[in-house]
């Protein structure tokens, strides 16, 4: 029997109840009492180990480049509550670092999926696979739409559609990237000329910089090629 998780906003992000339309506490406490059951996708992240790929979960989102730099930056200013996230971002943009790597994914429908302990290095892209390279100046994948109340990387993902949505930015300039992040608080960046979102069932990413962590629900996750996939339904949200 599954039992159903019930998030509760008690940390600097609060993506999943944000996501949830609870981005308060009190306003968690009040939903739960509903006692409403959904079903709640579950992306898989499959990294190379000595003893081959080895799988993790998560539920929320994973990024990578800038937007992994700016949560484990930030950490040294959890005092700061949510705002942290706002400070680190400003002084990550001045210095412009460069996330150089390359993104292979599968959109809805197309292709043939692959699984992990086939894949080598570097990964080469089965037929109906699209491959991106290059400086990626913002990279999120989300399973849902908020990563916190103030972050909205993904405004149409929808917890139990079967898909993840991956939104990035390539050649942008320090004033075109605040523009971007500023316009993510509320989801209204996807309108931008320089934002591509798309759909995907399956993705390959590998990082070329080798400064960078992969951020997985919050957690460090080594900078290598990585495999993600998604469980559609998997589990059952008290929402």
């Amino acid at each position: 029997r599954r039992l159903p998780v019930a998030p509760l906003p008690a940390g600097s992000g609060n993506g999943m109840s944000a996501s949830l339309g609870w981005p308060s506490f009190m306003e968690a406490v009040i939903g739960l009492a509903d006692g409403i059951i959904r079903p709640l996708d579950i992306l898989q992240i499959s990294q190379p180990t000595k003893s081959g790929f080895e799988p993790a979960y998560c539920f929320l989102a994973i990024c990578w480049g800038l937007m992994s730099d700016v949560d484990f930056e930030s950490e040294k200013y959890r005092w700061m509550g949510s705002a942290r996230f706002t400070v680190e971002a400003l002084k990550l943009v001045a210095r412009k670092k460069a996330y150089n790597a390359r993104m292979h994914y599968r959109a809805v429908g197309a292709g043939t999926a692959v699984q992990p302990e086939t894949m080598t290095a570097p990964f080469a892209a089965p037929e109906g696979w699209t491959t991106v390279e290059g400086d990626f100046n913002y990279w999120y994948l989300n399973n849902a739409s908020h990563a916190a109340p103030d972050h909205v990387p993904a405004p149409q993902a929808d917890l139990s559609d079967g898909v993840f949505e991956v939104t990035y930015v390539q050649d942008a300039s320090r004033v075109e990237i605040t523009q971007i992040l500023l316009a993510a608080e509320h989801g209204g960046h996807i309108r931008l000329p320089k934002v591509v979102q798309i759909q995907c069932a399956e993705l390959v990413m590998e990082p070329l910089t080798v400064f960078n962590l992969f951020d997985v629900d919050g957690e460090r996750f080594p900078n290598v090629p990585t495999h993600i996939s998604i469980h559609p339904s998997a589990w059952l949200c008290a929402c």
